[in-house]
């Protein structure tokens, strides 16, 4: 028996890294907030996904629906988190949204499936509108990546959303796989306009100190 569902998280391991680095480098915290969002959310799913196989040992009491809630609500709070992230919310408003985003998205969960889903796509929408300036920064300078991570977000939207139950186990392991690696691809975009901007803020200082000095 192949266990897709479960070996697709190794993806993961590509935003963790990054995350990671950029915290070691950056030292912002939202890159922390983001890492520990993310891991919570793939231990959450490996956790719910085991039930999907008969020959895996349950170790969690037959509580199916309360991993199957916790994987939901985390993945949801991860991908608008991981956009707000990508997209440079700042601080503190970041961590402000971040979290009564993550509680809205539990309610909308538990009492209404379309207001969930809804508010999923408005969260994500309306954060890449208000921060156009950062879309389009990334659009002129990693044009390879964004159309890569337009072409990944929109597979994994349509791997979680069309397909039936019948082909779940061929779409679902589909959709790790791409949902980790879009946010591969926003995460580094982030790491790299964070790394140019730094280096024209370096230039320009060496700039008015060289013209300084000349005076």
């Amino acid at each position: 028996m192949s266990y897709w569902i479960l070996t697709t998280h190794i993806m993961a391991l590509c935003p963790i890294v990054i995350l990671l680095y950029s915290f070691k480098k950056y030292r912002q915290y939202e890159s922390l907030y983001t890492l520990i969002t993310l891991f919570f959310t793939i231990y959450s799913s490996i956790y719910y996904h085991t039930y999907n196989y008969d020959d895996v040992i349950d170790l969690h009491n037959n509580s199916e629906d309360i991993w199957r809630l916790m994987d939901h609500w985390l993945s949801s709070s991860s991908v608008v988190i991981g956009t707000m992230y990508s997209f440079k919310v700042r601080t503190p408003l970041f961590y402000v949204i971040a979290n009564t985003t993550s509680i809205i998205i539990l309610y909308f969960k538990i009492t209404n499936t379309l207001a969930y889903n809804f508010f999923i796509f408005f969260m994500v929408i309306t954060t890449i509108l208000i921060k156009y300036r950062i879309a389009w920064k990334y659009i002129t300078n990693y044009y390879f990546r964004t159309f890569t991570g337009l072409c990944t977000s929109g597979v994994a939207i349509y791997a979680i959303y069309i397909p039936g139950l019948d082909v779940y186990y061929l779409w679902h392991p589909i959709w790790h796989v791409c949902i980790f690696t879009t946010a591969s691809i926003g995460y580094s975009m982030r790491h790299s306009l964070d790394n140019k901007l730094l280096q024209d803020i370096s230039e320009r200082e060496s700039y008015s100190r060289a013209a300084a000095d000349s005076i």
